[in-house]
């Protein structure tokens, strides 16, 4: 492994461990399991673009590093949101400060459509 990948990966895992932070944000508290989700992918996406954009070497983009990139992203954002932001309750407090913004419905939009 050459210190450029390594330094890909680095990129890569810095931007990922702030991805669930940006979903809190960006979802309000009241929204399903499944658009979380969905809204996390999209995260992860969006920092495997990031790592590979800002890269500083000369690694050669490959689709074999675009699709490692994206699951290493996604693997790391769901471990931070799992085993750090969930725990020290970051994300709820993020939910919380923005009960009124974001992606999804609220809990009267779920009642009336049950």
């Amino acid at each position: 492994m050459t210190n450029e990948v390594v330094d890909l990966a680095a990129i890569a895992t810095l931007i990922s461990f702030f991805v669930p932070l940006v979903v809190s944000l960006i979802t309000k508290e009241t929204a399903s399991a499944g658009l979380k989700a969905v809204v996390s992918a999209i995260g992860a996406a969006v920092a495997a673009v990031l790592a590979l954009w800002i890269n500083p070497s000369d690694v050669e983009i490959t689709w074999e590093l675009i699709v490692n990139t994206f699951l290493a992203s996604l693997v790391i954002s769901g471990g931070a949101y799992q085993f750090l932001w969930k725990p020290v309750h970051a994300t709820g407090a993020i939910d919380s400060a923005t009960q009124g913004f974001g992606l999804g419905g609220t809990k009267e939009d779920y009642t009336e459509a049950a």
